[in-house]
């Protein structure tokens, strides 16, 4: 057998001796065991990791945890989470568009996705292109719990949920996704459908703590929020069946920007006192609470999706008032709207951009006959 050469020890070395936050590493996972396996090695492997899953449903499988999936760290790395993966074998070689190709699903019996970090880890946590259907949990987060505590000494990652599908889920608080970090919360192009809670934010519950106002820290933009529903029993203290910002009256700046709200319970908005929170080009039925500004938004009960009863189709019709009636321009410090719409299709494809996850499109409705 060789002896290494002096080259060879080099290499050895220089990995050895680089930085932990250099390193990276990438999963590829195919089964429900393979991505909790996945999660715990990220958790604590000392690099920033991504998480490939490839498509199809999976299944709760562990019967004496709460949690399907769990990740919970005290480093300071990043994690991202990403659906839509195929290939042969054990590769991750290709990537579907559609969030609906990969669902994770606690069958009613489980909350789905639990990813916390340690007080002051700043690692961020990024999860994008899933659906996640049919979580339940007596607490908080019956879909998602994303971030931490929250307060002088909490959680100091960033929050990114990108394309996510948020179906059917159930918590005493935010029945689809529950959020709480010292940094930023970045929600974008995600259709909250049909959440159920007991106490209040059934779709989605955002909260941030920061002393600073002059920053926009929260960005909730161009969303799909439709028949999120208090528990029977829940009676009025459920005050809102949509979405609770909450800036714990300290005064971080929020920005909520061309959402669509639409026959949720209560309140489709509930913003605390204290709440700084810009509300632009929205389509909102029932706001509780005084936003910091209000400027373009639209009150249609019926915003005129496709199907969204029969069919859970949220595209538009070509005469739905939300087309063309969002704001595309400048957002300081942060970019306007994402590249592509929930479905993957590029944003702005006429003259200005549409309200909700879903962009416009012609190709929509051509039957392939023409």
């Amino acid at each position: 057998m060789k002896s290494p050469t002096l080259q060879q020890f080099g290499v050895v070395a220089a990995l050895l001796l680089a930085p932990l936050a250099t390193r990276a590493a990438t999963f590829c996972v195919n089964t429900t065991t393979e991505l909790q396996d996945a999660l715990a090695v990220a958790q604590s492997n000392g690099a920033n990791d991504v998480i490939r899953i490839k498509t199809g449903t999976y299944t709760y499988a562990f019967p004496f945890v709460q949690t399907m999936f769990v990740y919970e760290t005290d480093e300071d790395f990043d994690i991202k989470l990403e659906g839509g993966w195929g290939g042969s074998g054990d590769a991750c070689s290709r990537r579907f568009p559609s969030p609906a190709s990969t669902v994770l699903d606690g069958g009613d019996e489980k909350s789905v996705l639990r990813m916390t970090g340690a007080n002051t880890s700043t690692g961020d946590i990024i999860v994008e292109q899933l659906t996640v259907r049919r979580g339940a949990v007596n607490g908080e987060g019956g879909g998602m719990r994303l971030g931490g505590n929250f307060g002088s000494n909490g959680f100091n990652g960033s929050i990114v949920v990108e394309r996510v599908y948020f179906d059917d889920n159930f918590a005493q608080e935010g029945g689809g996704l529950y959020a709480r970090t010292n940094a930023g919360i970045r929600i974008r192009n995600s259709i909250f459908r049909g959440n159920h809670c007991e106490t209040n934010a059934c779709a989605a519950d955002i909260a941030i703590f920061s002393l600073d106002n002059s920053a926009v820290r929260a960005v909730f933009s161009n969303n799909t929020v439709f028949g999120n529903v208090c528990s029977d029993d829940a009676g009025p203290a459920c005050i809102s069946g949509g979405v609770r910002v909450d800036g714990l009256g300290l005064g971080p700046r929020s920005a909520l920007l061309n959402n669509a709200f639409a026959l949720n319970d209560g309140n489709d908005l509930e913003l605390p006192g204290g709440s700084q929170v810009d509300l632009w080009y929205n389509n909102i039925h029932v706001l509780a609470g005084t936003p910091a500004t209000s400027i373009g938004n639209i009150n249609f009960i019926n915003p005129g999706f496709v199907a969204p009863i029969l069919d859970d189709d949220f595209h538009l019709q070509p005469g739905s008032p939300l087309r063309n009636a969002g704001y595309d321009g400048f957002l300081i410090g942060l970019p306007a709207y994402s590249a592509t719409d929930y479905a993957g299709i590029p944003r702005v494809q006429e003259e200005r951009i549409d309200i909700g996850a879903h962009e416009f499109s012609e190709r929509i409705f051509a039957d392939g006959f023409d």
